[in-house]
């Protein structure tokens, strides 16, 4: 057995790194953007969730009453993790073909290259399920669709017992409307009025939104104050700058608000699902994983760790297991597997905008 990561097989094999990477940097947006680390808690990803109750105001120094004692209730979140896996297959006769070469490297490199190529597979599903995931239920993540939600059971806490343990959510009953700046920013209040993050910074899109969102800005637009309001190409989120390589991004300066797009964007809980835009706060979201056993003698150079993550995000350091199935046929057979979920920490940190053209 053994594990790796990203920014390990850019340290021990950096041509098959570079020559995979801008598959990479196009398949995943989200997974790049989010922060990822390690679970700490164990056999279940928990943490708790703080409600208003505590108790604040003036006071009459003079005589006067105290305040009634009180505290912000906590509630216990948990969440269960998806579990992911890709096999990898080397046939007997591919080995001995390697062998004929009378180089060790030829079959280093076909294994290597299988490995990278199924962990590509491995990230580009669980992107997918970051959005449409239905939970450890279903061996699969809890995908955004049911965590950016107004009602319903998350991370085990009711929102029809916590009635703050809710996003807020814009739609229109079914009906496509046009996409605009109105829209976006009603949405992002709405947000910030209910939490406890400030407002959310993070915008995701399908592609067919981002171009709408795109034109929408014309020359006058484009400048607030005399200064240049949109910038291009570059993402800064709370673990740092990531290069947008591979997708369209735009920050708002205004707004505060970077807006990417990502093709697996989606929301099936919407009678229109291609047609929803989430928009997050960083602070309040994050992916944690499982470590393998033996993560720990596998970590990274943090030099190389740090470059990595220039291109790939916090997706660099996610932790795929390597082990060999055992010989069946006549070939040798691997499984690269990792175990995580998505983490919203605080659901009226984020909205979601839905049935927009």
């Amino acid at each position: 057995m053994a594990t790796f990561s990203f920014a390990d097989l850019s340290a021990s094999y950096p041509t098959l790194y570079y020559d995979l990477r801008p598959q990479m940097q196009r398949k995943v947006p989200l997974l790049r953007l989010l922060p990822v680390r390690a679970c700490t808690t164990g056999q279940a990803i928990t943490w708790d969730v703080t409600f208003d109750g505590q108790a604040a105001g003036a006071v009459n120094l003079d005589g006067g009453n105290f305040l009634t004692a009180a505290a912000d209730p906590q509630v216990s979140a948990n969440l269960g993790f998806g579990a992911y896996s890709a096999p990898i297959k080397v046939t007997t006769k591919a080995q001995w073909t390697g062998s004929a070469q009378n180089s060790a490297a030829f079959l280093q490199n076909l294994i290597n290259r299988n490995m990278m190529e199924a962990m590509m597979r491995v990230v580009k599903v669980i992107n997918q399920d970051l959005y449409k995931g239905s939970g450890p239920g279903s061996n699969q993540i809890t995908g955004l669709g049911t965590a950016v939600a107004a009602t319903g059971i998350y991370a085990n806490i009711n929102q029809s017992s916590q009635s703050n343990w809710a996003s807020q959510t814009k739609g229109n009953s079914g009906s496509l409307r046009s996409l605009s700046l109105a829209l976006m920013k009603q949405t992002i209040d709405a947000a910030a009025a209910v939490s406890p993050k400030g407002r959310p910074n993070l915008a995701i899109m399908p592609s067919a939104l981002f171009t709408v969102f795109e034109g929408l800005f014309d020359g006058t637009l484009y400048t607030q104050a005399g200064k240049n309001d949109l910038q291009f190409g570059q993402v800064m989120t709370n673990g740092g700058l990531i290069k947008a390589t591979g997708f369209r991004s735009l920050y708002w300066a205004s707004a505060d608000l970077t807006v990417i797009e990502d093709p697996d964007c989606t929301n099936s809980a919407q009678t229109n699902a291609g047609n929803a835009v989430y928009f997050l706060n960083t602070d309040s979201v994050e992916v944690q994983y499982l470590p393998p056993t033996s993560v720990s003698s596998y970590m990274p150079d943090q030099k190389v760790m740090q470059a990595v993550e220039q291109d790939l995000g916090g997706l660099a350091g996610l932790q795929f297991d390597f082990r060999a199935r055992g010989r069946q046929v006549y070939a040798d057979e691997f499984d690269l597997t990792c175990s995580l979920n998505l983490v919203v920490k605080d659901r009226a940190a984020c909205a979601l905008l839905a049935d927009v053209q």
